[in-house]
């Protein structure tokens, strides 16, 4: 988690820095050839941490998965994790709107708030000039955040990824402690991947080994 934010400011270091290394030449753009090595690496290394945690994730549903239930329950999770990644992307490119301030270049008084002001400072001959980019506002405000959230969250989930594979379990009623098995995947079964019930010994319940 630490690492996906430290990494975020490098990608945003970059951004901040790219104007001053691409140069506008007459009609020509030059982009050195450095560049492009410092940026595909950039983006590879973030990919990778953002493919890296997306696999983790989906690992830990896999696991706590009812296997009764097929596809159901992962479909469930799934489910949760997206509206939990949409939803504050669309929230968080509305505060990029909100922490954006510019100003027009012959009217100091127009702020350019406005479609009508944006739209009267070009009428008028100037142009709106962005003197506070809210990208960089919103993403010191993310990566702040995220930092604080993970620090008081982070026993919390991990308290849930050490939790029994029993407890993650569908039951209709309550059962006898001697109903209660854990899934597990044995080599020696019949059919690849089938999930057979099976209890753990180190579990203080009893119920047949894989």
């Amino acid at each position: 988690m630490y690492n996906v934010l430290a990494w975020g400011i490098v990608y945003v270091t970059l951004i901040y820095f790219t104007p001053n290394i691409i140069h506008l030449n007459s009609t020509v753009v030059s982009v050195p050839e450095y560049y492009y090595l410092i940026l595909g690496f950039v983006y590879v290394i973030n990919d990778l941490l953002s493919f890296l945690m997306l696999i983790m994730l989906f690992s830990f549903f896999y696991q706590i998965s009812d296997p009764r239930f097929g596809g159901t329950y992962m479909t469930l999770f799934n489910t949760l994790y997206f509206l939990g990644w949409f939803v504050p992307n669309t929230l968080v490119l509305k505060l990029v709107d909100i922490t954006t301030f510019s100003k027009c270049s012959n009217d100091a008084q127009n702020l350019c708030s406005t479609p009508d002001l944006t739209s009267m400072c070009n009428t008028n001959g100037g142009s709106c000039n962005v003197y506070v980019d809210g990208y960089y506002i919103t993403t010191a405000i993310c990566t702040v955040i995220g930092l604080v959230w993970y620090g008081i969250f982070k026993n919390t989930l991990k308290s849930y990824q050490n939790l029994s594979v029993s407890h993650w379990m569908v039951y209709s009623r309550p059962l006898d402690i001697d109903e209660v098995h854990e899934p597990c995947i044995t080599s020696s079964s019949p059919l690849p991947g089938l999930a057979m019930y099976a209890l753990d010994q180190r579990s203080p319940l009893h119920g047949p080994h894989c």
